[in-house]
């Protein structure tokens, strides 16, 4: 078996074993720059996974601020498909390949999708109205058909993008979006918005968002997460379910990378970390083992021989 097999199996006994034991939601961020974070932010991935969500994905790191091409490590191991510079378009054509890749590493209970701020910078580069936005829908809908031949069951929430400096671009944008879902009628395909988020507050440069944004972006994130299943915890005490809530600690649970640009030395220190903890768990055993040992060795040496 391989390094990259042995983590991949890993990955996928521990996820199965965090939905069984506990009310634990995996999920897969999945759009532009603003899910994947420009060092050093880490986007709202950073706090939903303080609040005890599992990140699923083949990126672990952020964009260079510098260049955009360039990923540098910003601290923190939450999984993603975020992509700096891509439009919906990009990403619609990157969806089948990015699909094959996670189809080994078990499903998700949600994917959270945001794409579309780069089209309006894109429309309004190249002289174009909002009618535009159009084309961008249109991207939207093959990227959640795509995902759902994968994961036919997966819960896509699928958002309104967050304010921009162009306004007109963004309120049709949005508009169709939203008539984008309702004409799903789907309970898998489901529309989030992030209404109070305001240029001047919640964005560093006027585009991705500082701490306060990325922190409200997780609360409306989170807010849907719970209503899935895997947030629910069964009580036999209580008689209503009790709900996921937020955790001291972020759970730290890395998925096998397919990325390119991420360092070797990610995966070395997450197959050293398996192995202590499989040497650590068979220290009782061994000693058990010594210990008869010693005991037979000693009652021999007392047994008088003929």
């Amino acid at each position: 078996m391989t390094q990259g097999s042995l983590i991949a199996a890993m990955w996928v006994i521990a996820v199965s074993l965090l939905q069984q034991g506990s009310a634990v939601c995996v999920v897969l961020p999945l759009g532009d720059s603003i899910t994947q974070g420009i060092s050093p932010y880490s986007s709202y991935r950073r706090w939903l996974e303080k609040m005890g969500v599992v990140f699923v994905g083949s990126r672990r790191r952020a964009c260079s601020r510098g260049n955009p091409y360039e990923e540098v490590s910003d601290g923190w191991k939450g999984a993603h498909e975020g992509h700096c510079n891509w439009d919906s378009k990009k990403l619609s054509e990157e969806t089948p390949g990015i699909m094959a890749n996670l189809s080994g590493v078990g499903v998700a209970d949600a994917v959270l999708l945001h794409i579309g701020s780069n089209d309006v910078f894109n429309a309004i580069r190249r002289k174009k109205g909002a009618k535009e936005m159009t084309k961008t829908v249109s991207n939207i809908n093959n990227i959640t058909k795509t995902i759902r031949r994968t994961w036919p069951n997966v819960t896509i929430f699928t958002a309104q993008i967050v304010e921009t400096t162009y306004p007109l671009h963004t309120a049709h944008l949005n508009k169709l979006i939203s008539s984008f879902v309702a004409s799903e009628n789907s309970s898998f395909v489901k529309e989030i918005s992030f209404p109070a988020f305001k240029v001047p507050t919640h964005t560093y440069d006027t585009t991705h968002p500082n701490e306060i944004g990325e922190q409200y972006m997780a609360k409306i994130w989170f807010s849907a997460i719970q209503t899935l299943p895997c947030a629910v915890k069964p009580s036999s005490k209580k008689k209503k379910p009790v709900l996921l809530q937020p955790t001291a600690q972020p759970i730290l649970l890395l998925p096998p990378t397919y990325n390119p640009l991420h360092t070797p030395a990610d995966d070395d220190c997450l197959l050293t970390y398996l192995i202590v903890v499989f040497l650590v768990s068979t220290i009782p055993l061994v000693t058990y083992g010594l210990r008869l040992g010693i005991k037979a060795l000693w009652y021999r040496g007392r047994v008088p021989t003929s």
